[in-house]
Order: C-alpha cells, then sequence, then structure tokens
C-alpha cells in the first residue's frame, strides 16, 4: 500500500472511530439465543451482519444516534413510526434483551492507535488529497460526498484502501452526478 495511502487510513481511523462501550452479559448461552433471535426477527432487512441499512451497522454498534440498551429494546419491539422499522409485536421482553445483548456483544472498540501519522493524514486529506472538496468529516469540508466522520467504523481497512485508489469505482446514487446535454447543445451538471 502506498504511504500516503496508509497515512490516510490511519487519519479516518484517528477521526472516525466513536468509543465504544460493551455491554456484559449473564451467560453466553444468552448472547447465542439473542443471534438466533437476531436472525429469525431483524436479518431480513439488517442483513445477517447488520449492515444493510445505509448509514447504519447495528452489528458493529453504528447506529443513528447513540441509544441505552433500553431505547434499543423498545426500538426492537415496538419500532420507530413513521420509518420502515415495524414493530415486532409478537416478541418478548426477553427476546429483545438478547438481541440487544448479541447487538453490543458484536461492537468492538477498534485500535486507532496502529501505525500511520495522523497529523500528515489530515494534512494530505485537506491538501493534495483534495479529500474536502467532496466529502466532510466532523463538520468541515463539502457536502458533495457523504459524510465520512465515522468511515472507519463503516468500512474495512482493504474497503478505505481501495476507495482511496479509485474513488470512483463506487459511487452511492445519492452522490452521483450527470452531465445533460440541452437541446440547445450547452451541458450542465446535475445532482449533488
Amino acid at each position: 500500500m502506498m504511504p500516503a495511502v496508509k497515512t490516510l487510513l490511519a487519519s479516518f481511523c484517528l477521526l472516525a472511530a466513536p468509543s465504544l462501550a460493551l455491554a456484559q452479559h449473564a451467560t453466553g448461552s444468552d448472547v447465542f439465543t439473542g443471534e438466533q433471535a437476531y436472525q429469525t426477527y431483524c436479518a431480513n432487512c439488517h442483513g445477517a451482519a447488520g449492515n444493510q441499512v445505509a448509514n447504519v451497522d447495528i452489528g458493529r454498534g453504528v447506529f443513528r444516534r447513540p441509544y441505552s440498551d433500553e431505547d434499543l429494546i423498545g426500538i426492537v419491539m415496538r419500532g420507530i413510526p413513521g420509518t420502515p422499522m415495524p414493530a415486532t409485536p409478537n416478541m418478548t421482553r426477553e427476546q429483545a434483551t438478547q438481541i440487544v445483548g448479541y447487538l453490543r456483544s458484536r461492537a468492538q472498540a477498534k485500535d486507532v492507535t496502529a501505525g500511520g501519522d495522523a497529523a500528515r493524514g489530515r494534512a494530505l486529506f485537506a491538501g493534495d488529497g483534495q479529500c474536502l472538496g467532496c466529502h466532510r468529516v466532523q463538520g468541515e469540508g463539502s457536502r458533495r460526498g457523504p459524510d465520512i466522520s465515522r468511515i472507519g467504523v463503516l468500512r474495512t481497512p482493504e474497503q478505505l484502501a481501495r476507495s482511496l485508489l479509485d474513488p470512483d469505482a463506487e459511487v452511492q446514487p445519492a452522490n452521483r452526478t450527470y452531465h445533460v446535454e440541452m437541446r440547445s447543445g450547452r451541458s450542465a451538471p446535475v445532482g449533488c
């Protein structure tokens, strides 16, 4: 991997990894039972690994906002009104608690101290890398591309390296731009 990519990758990890608290569980059996309940009730929409909903990776503890265990138990049982997250009326509180326990057990804090020079990565990101022209990190940068403040949690180092080496290979539909040629012959960008 190129040194600049390694530095930028380390910078992403330092900037984007939140501190995660791991819940304690009474037994491994509870976590296993929670996994089975998750696969039964949740995997259809959230995916087996919990990463099929945009900007959410419940399998790695990434939610749209911080939730307590009690909040999550309520969401699992009652859903979120006005969203695609449905209620699960036939689920018991014990099952919901086990699902939340399973999800919390999967969330693991990353070692963000390994390798790289954060200051150099930050300078490359803002300078020669021209990343701020499209992306936003912790409130700074453009809104043209996705906010990547938490990208170190959502993507593996391999995925990040691939995106850094070929940034246009995978562009989400919401971030695509198009050029439309009008009958007059004038061309105009459309999108973001």
